[in-house]
Formats: structure tokens, sequence, C-alpha cells
């Protein structure tokens, strides 16, 4: 299992680091990056000495992704373009279009979707003469983003025929020139601002700003050019008999003499309507401008929620202007270096945690044991075990997020505990549990018994053991991270594939630091009881909780793919206990010679093919599918006495649309947490009895397979993995978030408070 993984961090870093490239001549067929198709657009096909003409980057994003303005507001990162040029060549800055308004969550940022050209002037060298070819090359790179988002670049290499004479590109001259139409002027009216309580007052007046009021104006926004301005705070709209103002407050340590310029934007009154821009570059003023300070209409994030939060009102200035709205950039992206720190002391603190779960503890307990043999004997034994535990753990977590990633880069979402939503992994998984507690019971030995004091080990043997512990204690502890960090997980893995595996290292890191620990430290060793004879019986008592491990596994094989599965799982498990003790007999009974080798190679050949079945045969069994939309009292992953319903977005619109409050349970067989708080909470007869009360409806996502759908909510949501709980009141379209460990009185007072 670990080659695959690694193969598929490799194949990853080859994917991250080789940009697709593309060749233009004069224009050029679109690159598909990911979730973009890519492409240089030109108005000439040939060009003159010494000409200047424009070019454009051209972005055509999938339906619900966006990119980010030349300032993104929020976290988020504006397109960007390198080029390689001959001397005497010249590329110029990005003609920008005004961005949309893009809300998530109480963060405001700024982009746009669908079809986006950005113009920029190229200055033909003069050296060049008719014949030659004017070539360059360009890297261009973005970010774009859904409910996650992801770094896409592509390489071009472009050149045009140089002649006396210039020819025009009609497509690409008119796709340009539609882009520069809405490249907003430099405004022709006065614009001032001055000092007020948290910031500025901005106002401006004139004919031609007039006539646009007049003509009926829905909201006002100013998109400054800096981070002058608080993005998140409403700017206040109040229109006057010759112009309007602005209440814009000052971002936190920007000083009151700062500098404002940005792109002042009129949203139409109506959908439908022409949305104007300009350029403007307020003046400081002791007071507004004659006739501005007027009638208050309310603020632009009030227009937002009237014409239903997309992604623009009018028409489009560079995307649709209806995908992308409150979809935008979930919380992390982008991060500056102090967020990020403290995502990743989460990531640390969530790793020390899995240490206490229920399905680590037995994984953990056998290294302990194993640590004893050390403690008291050489120290760089102890070391040498603790930093090869590290390594496992560290390598496993560092493979499941290249996985995560290589998932992402193929369109598709994966979480924490993906691993569990495969039949295959999860049999696998139980045989193994099986055969460590066989091994701890005494039914056949790996290596000498443990009642040594360590002498008959070779040091290759204690490091290559707790290196395998590491990676197995990763294995079972990773689905158990969600509960404990999963809006830092669900910021930190949208990030670049860097942050991304770092964050992983670090959960892993966490995890492995009370062992490492106690290998190092002669002081915590001292602690550690000597080796004796309680030893083996202490051994032995640890394969009870590995069965129940087993146990657990089979359970959650039964609800990913049925009965049939975890009959074929208990069959193989059956072979593979025939195989280890007829291990076991050849070892007891040190037989020698043709009858030796036999048993060995009949027992070896049992334990594969048990294996071998079991993966196999839960491979092949598909998943029950729901009956109807609802689910039965004892059936799906988080079903309570009351009637609950499978989850889907329609299904969660629609009862929305009917006025019913909605709950919703994001959940998964493998998820412990989700189970506790399913048998403490959620079927605790005061929450059933508030939920019957309030009329709720009560939704249930079951994560315990890869459902696209159920992955995409959560990622919309910043989380990584399972549980979340959402709870929408009547007529809401905003959800109270609750967290991930539920008592009863939490969940009947989110009910009760919401009316």
């Amino acid at each position: 299992m670990l080659r695959p993984l690694l193969a598929a961090i490799a194949a990853l870093f080859v994917g991250f680091t080789a940009p697709a490239s593309a060749q233009a001549v004069g224009g050029g067929e679109p690159r598909r990056t990911g979730f973009t198709e890519a492409s240089l657009i030109s108005e000439r096909t040939v060009v003159r000495p010494g000409d200047t003409f424009l070019v454009g980057l051209r972005l055509s994003m999938d339906p619900h992704w966006h990119i980010y303005w030349r300032t993104p507001g929020g976290p988020g990162l504006p397109p960007d373009i390198r080029w390689t040029l001959p001397e005497g060549a010249a590329v110029g800055p990005f003609l920008w279009q005004p961005p949309h308004m893009m809300p998530l969550e109480g963060l405001m940022q700024y982009g746009f979707d669908g079809d986006f050209v950005l113009p920029f002037e190229v200055t033909v060298p003069r050296t060049l003469a008719p014949g030659d070819v004017f070539a360059a090359d360009a890297l261009a790179s973005w970010l774009i983003c859904k409910d996650l988002c992801v770094p896409e670049e592509t390489a071009f290499s472009v050149s045009w025929p140089v002649a006396a004479a210039q020819e025009t590109d009609a497509t690409g001259a008119e796709q340009i020139a539609d882009a520069l139409s809405r490249v907003p002027p430099r405004a022709s009216f006065a614009v001032t601002k001055t000092e007020a309580a948290e910031g500025w007052t901005f106002s401006a007046a004139g004919p031609e700003l007039k006539a646009a009021l007049v003509a009926g104006v829905g909201s006002a926004r100013l998109f400054p050019y800096g981070e002058e301005v608080d993005h998140n705070r409403p700017q206040k709209l109040a229109v006057g008999a010759e112009g309007l103002t602005l209440t814009l407050t000052r971002a936190a340590s920007i000083p009151d003499d700062q500098g404002l310029a940005g792109v002042l934007v009129l949203e139409p009154a109506t959908p439908g309507g022409p949305r104007l821009a300009w350029e403007v570059a307020p003046t400081a003023t002791d007071g507004p401008l004659p006739g501005t300070s007027g009638t208050a209409r309310g603020s632009d994030q009030d227009w937002l929620a009237a014409t239903g939060g997309k992604l623009g009102g009018g028409e489009g200035t560079g995307g649709t202007g209806t995908t992308s709205g409150g979809q935008s950039l979930p919380p992390g992206a982008g991060m500056s270096l102090p967020v990020l720190m403290a995502a990743l002391g989460a990531a640390l603190l969530g790793g020390l945690i899995l240490n206490l779960m229920p399905c680590v503890l037995p994984v953990l307990s056998i290294k302990a044991l194993s640590l004893v043999k050390t403690a008291h004997g050489a120290p760089g034994a102890a070391r040498a075990e603790g930093l090869a535990y590290l390594a496992g753990v560290v390598l496993c977590f560092v493979a499941i997020g290249g996985v995560l990633l290589a998932l992402r880069s193929a369109g598709q979402f994966a979480g924490l505990g993906f691993q569990l939503q495969n039949p295959a992994v999860v049999a696998g998984l139980t045989l193994l549990m099986l055969l460590i507690g066989l091994n701890l019971a005494g039914l056949f030995e790996i290596g000498q018994s443990l009642t040594a004091t360590g002498q008959g080990l070779t040091e290759r043997t204690g490091t290559t053991g707790a290196f395998f512990t590491g990676l197995l204690a990763a294995v079972i502890g990773a689905p158990c991270v969600g509960p404990f960090m999963a809006t830092a997980v669900g910021a930190l893995i949208t990030q670049s594939w860097p942050i991304v595996l770092l964050t992983f290292a670090v959960i892993g890191l966490g995890m492995a630091l009370p062992v490492v620990a106690l290998s190092f430290s002669p002081a915590l060793r001292r602690f550690v009881p000597k080796p004796g004879a309680w030893m083996e019986r202490f051994k032995q008592v640890l394969a009870f909780p590995m069965f129940l491990t087993a146990v657990w596994l089979l359970w959650v094989l039964a609800g990913l793919a049925g009965p049939d599965a975890v009959i074929g799982t208990v069959t193989a498990a059956v072979a593979l206990a025939f195989g280890l003790w007829l291990w076991g007999v050849v070892q007891q009974s040190a037989a020698e010679g043709a009858w030796g080798w036999a048993g060995r190679f009949a027992g070896g050949l049992a334990v594969l093919a048990a294996f071998g079945f079991a993966v196999h045969g839960a491979s092949l069994t598909a998943p029950p599918a729901l009956a109807g939309t609802t689910a039965t009292a004892a059936g799906g992953a988080g079903a309570t006495n009351v009637e609950s319903i499978a989850w889907s977005p329609e299904t969660q619109t629609a009862l929305l649309a009917e006025g019913r409050p909605v709950f919703v349970d994001f959940t998964a067989r493998w998820c412990i947490t989700c189970q506790v708080n399913k048998r403490t909470s959620l079927t605790h007869p005061d929450v059933q009895a508030a939920f019957v009360a309030s009329n709720v409806a009560f939704l249930i996502a079951d994560w315990t397979d890869n459902n696209s759908l159920i992955g995409e909510e959560l990622a919309r949501h910043g989380r990584a993995g399972v549980p979340l709980y959402l709870f929408y009141p009547a007529g809401g379209t905003t959800p109270v978030v609750l967290p991930q460990m539920l008592s009863p009185q939490l969940v009947v007072d989110t009910v009760t408070a919401a009316g």
C-alpha cells in the first residue's frame, strides 16, 4: 500500500512543477489547465517594427469557478503573467475591468467568473525588419476558486511575422475591444475624501455622475487599489442633488492621511440595467462636496442581499455575473503568515489529540510496550525507535495529503477519512487488525518473545517495527482529525501543494510527539516500568482492543458495502486465522526440513489468499442504495428516532422554500465523534421533542462512501471532514454552524432560539 501512495505523491510533484504550454501565432487555441481554458488573443496577426498593439489573456472558467481582481479584497491572488522578451520589446500592465463583490461568511472579496479577458499593450522591437519574426515566451498564473482554490498556470510561446504593414486579427481585435470598453475611464467629475469617525466620507459630484444618478442607481461602491479600506464593512450610500457620498471604514493601522485611489462602481437599480464605473483618486478636503449629502440609500451589501447575493447585478464586466456569489474563497486561501502559523498550530494540536482516540490507543499501546524494552537500555536504541516511529507517522500523513491533492487535481473532492470510504481498504484493515491481535495473543510470533530484554533483536528489527507501527497508527487515526480541527484543516488544504503537504506533516508530528518525547527524555523514561514477565500477559491483553477495532471496521464495512461484504471478510478472517495458526504450529514445533517449509508455505498462502479474497470481495460489492428519500430510525449513519431525510442540495432548498427549519447532520459510519454525538445528543428525548415542536426537517448527509456532493458542501463551509452540523432557521439561508462536539442542551437551545 505504501508504494502506490508514494507513486501518487511523485506524480503530484510532476503535475505541479511542469506547467502546461501552448504555442500561439498571433492568437492561439485555448489550453485546458484544470478548471480553466486559457489562451492569448491578439489584435494583430502581422506586426510592424516598433509597433504597439494589444494582446489579451483570456480565461474561460468552468461554471461556479472564479478568479480575483487586482485587489482581491480578502484572501486571494490576482492573475499574473511573466514574459521572456527579446531586446527592445516591452509589455505593459493589465488593463483591469471593474470587479464584482463576492461575499462569503463575513468576508468581502472582488473578482470575476465566466469568460474574462485581460488586455495589455505589447511593443515590438524597432530593430526588427520586415521578414523577421517577433517571438516571446510567457508564463501565466492565477488562482481559481469555487468551494476550494486551485493555483493554475500555463506557458505560452507566441510569435508574429514582421512586415511593413500590419494585419488585424478580426476575432481577437473584437474580443479585446469588448474588454477595453469595460475598462473604467478616469472620472471627469470632482472626487474628494473627508476624515470621519472611523474612516472617510467619500464624495463625488459633476454633470456626468448626476446624469447617471437620475437614470437610477441601486447602490455604489469604491473598489480601492490598495488595502486602505476595510473591505468587509458596508459602504453606506447617500444621494444628493449634485452627486453622492459613501461612508468608508478605514482599515486597521492605516493613517488618516493615507492616499486613496480605486474604481467607483454604480450598480443598477434593476436587474439587467447598466453598470457604470470610473477610475477615481479623491483629494483630501474639510468636508463633502456641495449637494452630495442627501437621502440615504442603504449600503452596497443591502443591495447585494436584495439582488439575491449574485456575483453581479447587471451587465457582466468580464463575467456572467450569475454563478460565483456566495461560493467564493473558503477561509484560509492566500492567508497571511500569522494566520498560517496559527492554523499550523491547530494542526499540531489536532495531531496530539489523536493519541486519545479509541481506535488509535491499541496501536499506541503496542508501541509503548515496545519502548519498555529500550527505555532502560542504551539511549541510542530508544531514540532510534522514536525517530523511526516519527518517520512512519509523518510519511503516512504526507502520503494522505498527496493523494488528496492528486484527487483534487483530477477534479474530485476528497477529505480526511477518504481511505475509509473504500470498502477494499476497510476489509484489508480489518484483517490487519485481526492479524496483529492474533500475534499479540500468542497464536504465532513475529520475531522473539517480548519477555526478552531486547538483546535478541537487532537494531534494524526495532526501528523497522517502530516505523510500520507509525504507519498503521496514522492510517487508523487520520479520519479522527476532523472533529478537532475541521476549520483549520479545511482552510489549509485549499492552499498550494507545499502548504498542504506541510499541514499533514505537522499533524503527523503532533501525533508522534508523545512517543518521541518518551524516546528522547531520560527523565520520562525513568517512569517506564522495567521489563519482566508481566509484559507477556500485558501483550496478550492488548490483543482484545485490536479485535474490537476489527469489529468496528466490520461495522463500517457493513455501511459501505452491505452484509455480503461483511460475510466475505469474516470468511477471509477464518482463512487468515487458519494460516496464522498453521504458521504458529510450525514455529512451536520447531519443524525443519520439508515439513517445516511446507507448513510455512501453506500458512503464508492462506494468509495471502485471505487478504486477496477480502479486498476483492469488498471491491465488487456495491454500496446499498437508499430506498427513497427517507431513512428509517435504525438505518443510516446518523439516523434518530424522528424521521430523517437523505440530504441533497435540492431537498434542502425545497424544505427551506416551504418555510421549515432544517437541521443537517454531515456524518459517516467510520466517524467515532459522529456516532457519539448521535447517541448522546441527536437521539436525546429533549432534542427529539424540540425537533417535533419546531417542525424541524432532519437531514442526514451520509459521507460513509465518497459522495461528491457532500464533499463539495463540506468544502463550501471550509471543512475537510465530518462531523459538521448546520441549522437553518425557518426562512433563512445562512446556517448556524454548531461545534463538532454536541450536547443535548446546545442543540435544543439552537433550535428554540430560532423561534
